[in-house]
């Protein structure tokens, strides 16, 4: 399988399990593989901590949704991301609230 699509395949089924609280099977099914499959690609999504995170010089972070604004400001003024990069409706509410609280 090529890697860049065993990547995208692994971040959608972690996305899917870890932050929506989809099951294997749900997930298995949407992807159109095997629930054995399905582990393997969230035993590959890769976690890192915060230590090693700091660790690296320059970090490019990719999240949309207008929603996801105030996280996507926070990991900013953390110093743990250095490059955000969004769509044009979230891009608009992070400036048009530039005073969240940080």
């Amino acid at each position: 399988m090529d890697s860049a699509l065993e990547a995208l395949r692994a971040t959608v089924a972690a996305r899917r399990h870890h932050l929506d609280g989809a099951t294997t099977s749900t997930i298995a099914g949407e992807l159109r593989v095997s629930r054995f499959e399905v582990a393997r690609l969230l035993d590959r999504a890769v976690s890192v901590t915060t230590r090693q995170l700091r660790a690296v010089p320059d970090v490019t972070a990719v999240a949309d949704g207008a929603d996801e604004s105030t996280a996507i400001r926070a990991a900013c003024r953390s110093g743990l991301v250095h490059r955000p990069v969004t769509d044009d409706r979230t891009a608009e509410a992070l400036l048009v609230s530039p005073t969240a609280p940080s």
